[in-house]
């Protein structure tokens, strides 16, 4: 369970990469609910060679995350703190947020290791936050944070090529 918990909360802030016009930080203080069915993923080109495997794995995870959504909450705190946080654990994971413009920028660590990432909201109501993520986006903040990480694809695959097209989009409820 504790795994799940951590691949939901390393999976769901990284969906916090989204696109916003102007969000206002009043807007996002609270706790916040991942609604997993509705996320939304788009294939590029670039991976169907790989849908099946894909969709096949998106489905087990919906699956075991539907179960355990309603137990995790994201807090977002007055004072520039997300507190991600189990019903069932003792433990919890805590990050810094700001809002830059349209880009909420996260910044923390998970078991030691240190990321910041910058996210768009895509919108936000009294009720329902929904957030996106491109690939490319994601893959742009690896190369500038984790140089390393890259150098672990293998040859044959580019990288880049693959990003193109994938995004997806999930939304969170009050």
């Amino acid at each position: 369970m504790k795994n799940v918990f951590k691949t939901l909360a390393v999976a769901l802030t990284a969906l916090v990469l989204v696109s916003c016009g102007g969000t206002d930080s009043a807007e996002l203080v609270g706790v916040w609910k991942a609604d997993p069915s509705s996320l939304d993923l788009t294939l590029g080109d670039g991976l169907a060679a790989f849908r099946g495997a894909i969709e096949e794995q998106q489905s087990q995870m919906l699956s075991e995350a539907s179960g355990e959504s309603d137990k995790v909450t994201f807090e977002f705190k007055e004072d520039g703190k997300l507190v991600l946080s189990h019903e069932d654990e003792d433990e919890t994971y805590s990050f810094d947020w700001s809002l830059e413009g349209d880009k909420l920028v996260i910044e923390g660590e998970v078991e030691g290791q240190k990321g910041k990432m910058a996210l768009n909201v895509q919108s936000v109501s009294a009720d329902k936050l929904t957030l996106a993520l491109t690939a490319e986006d994601l893959i742009a903040q690896v190369k500038e944070q984790m140089p390393e990480a890259m150098g672990m694809v293998p040859g044959e695959f580019d990288i880049d090529a693959m990003a193109k097209g994938t995004s997806m989009s999930m939304s969170f409820n009050r």
